[in-house]
């Protein structure tokens, strides 16, 4: 497994996305590693960022829609 992933992050509520490197974790018990292949803004992304709905943790990265193999 790579040490490291790409990610994208919202720093700030309405602010633009960063694309940041971040450290991987191990996956744990009964939890699986996927490899993104894609991935894409969905609209719980954009009201996040907008109107911080459902409440967001700035600095996190978005987790909606992946694309996988």
């Amino acid at each position: 497994m790579a040490p490291t992933h790409l990610a994208a992050i919202l720093l700030q509520k309405g602010g633009p996305l960063s694309i940041q490197e971040r450290p991987s974790l191990e996956p744990g018990p009964n939890e699986v590693l996927i490899e993104v292949k894609a991935v894409a803004l969905n609209p719980v992304d954009y009201h996040q960022r907008d109107f911080d709905y459902p409440p967001v943790f700035w600095g996190w990265g978005r987790r909606c829609d992946v694309a996988y193999s």
